[in-house]
């Protein structure tokens, strides 16, 4: 509770200057407050469920700062009943959320802020194979942005073959090489895929020849891709056997496990075109999770210290590079605003 007060702090009462696309929602919470249901179920632009909280926050409010303070407090209160049931270490997740920007997008996307913390909900009934209550909540998810489809895989990979995908043939490990397999598919096949997704979701067809269609800010998705790999691979080195027995044993590093990949395979494709990083946020606090979770549960102490330390610093010059290089086209988070500051 502590470590996450002033995260939903920022999130909550942050200026709508702060973040690349908090300004466009601030404008549209005033567009849509004020309007008709009928006419918010005519806009084909944004999902129909995130207009529809825009619309009753306005039946109390005509202040957009309280939009920024509904999903704030939303995603804060999922972070928090999240770290109580799942991670042993909440302090070391909030530390990396911050380092790994995902504090940063959280403010500025309110959209996959809303979707993230009804997928933390969502994963309780991921594990234990209630699929009915899975599936409600996931197509929640995707009535506040459709990059929440994907999270549907989730349920057959996580729970219909666990044991089967995670046992290597000799030293090929079978799930790692498939989800390998498509990312590799998809980066070759990347223009044919997007044309199928396009005509799919036409509501995203402005993406066609759009900036984060052409790979220009490829030093902040190669950056995420290496530091992906670090977080889920460098846990399996230090603490071997450890950590594949805690895959064997335990479903919650093992479904974790399973989730970062995927999101390893997304963010590879998103190298190409920036646009995917939209589809590997919907798995990345999953994977943070993992690397935490993995971390927490080192046998040995003086590993699980020189890690802790280790992920501080690392991650933390991680974060400063993007944040120093790539600000304002990454995320215009620094320097920090408050809404009073406006």
């Amino acid at each position: 509770m502590c470590a996450i007060s002033p995260l939903a702090a920022m999130m909550m009462f942050h200026s709508r200057y702060v973040g690349n696309d908090s300004l466009n929602y601030y404008n549209l919470f005033l567009q849509t407050s004020g309007t008709t249901v009928q006419n918010l179920l005519t806009n084909t632009r944004f999902e129909h469920g995130y207009l529809l909280l825009n619309w009753l926050i306005g039946r109390f409010t005509t202040n957009p700062q309280w939009l920024y303070v509904c999903v704030g407090a939303f995603i804060s209160v999922s972070l928090i009943w999240w770290m109580y049931r799942y991670i042993p270490a909440p302090g070391l997740l909030c530390i990396l959320l911050v380092e790994m920007l995902m504090i940063d997008g959280w403010i500025s996307i309110a959209r996959q802020t809303v979707v993230v913390g009804i997928l933390l909900i969502a994963y309780k009934f991921l594990i234990q194979k209630k699929i009915i209550k899975f599936l409600i909540l996931v197509l929640i998810a995707t009535r506040f942005h459709n990059a929440a489809w994907i999270f549907l895989i989730a349920y057959p990979i996580v729970n219909w073959y666990p044991k089967s995908l995670l046992k290597s043939k000799g030293k090929i490990p079978v799930f790692e090489l498939s989800v390998a397999t498509v990312a590799a598919f998809s980066y070759i096949f990347l223009s044919s895929l997007l044309s199928n997704i396009l005509d799919t979701f036409t509501v995203y067809s402005y993406y066609k020849n759009g900036a984060m269609m052409s790979g220009d800010e490829r030093l902040a998705s190669v950056l995420q891709f290496v530091v992906g790999v670090l977080m889920v691979f460098v846990p399996q080195l230090v603490e071997k056997d450890n950590v594949k027995a805690l895959k064997r044993n335990d479903v919650v590093a093992r479904s974790l496990y399973m989730l970062g990949i995927i999101s390893l395979g997304i963010m590879f494709v998103a190298i190409r075109a920036t646009v995917f990083t939209r589809l590997a946020g919907i798995f990345t606090i999953f994977r943070i999770s993992y690397y935490v979770y993995t971390t927490s549960k080192f046998k040995f102490n003086r590993n699980k210290l020189i890690m802790i330390v280790i992920s501080v610093l690392v991650f933390g010059i991680y974060g400063l590079v993007i944040t120093i290089m790539k600000t304002p086209d990454w995320q215009t988070t620094y320097p920090f605003i408050w809404f009073w500051s406006n």
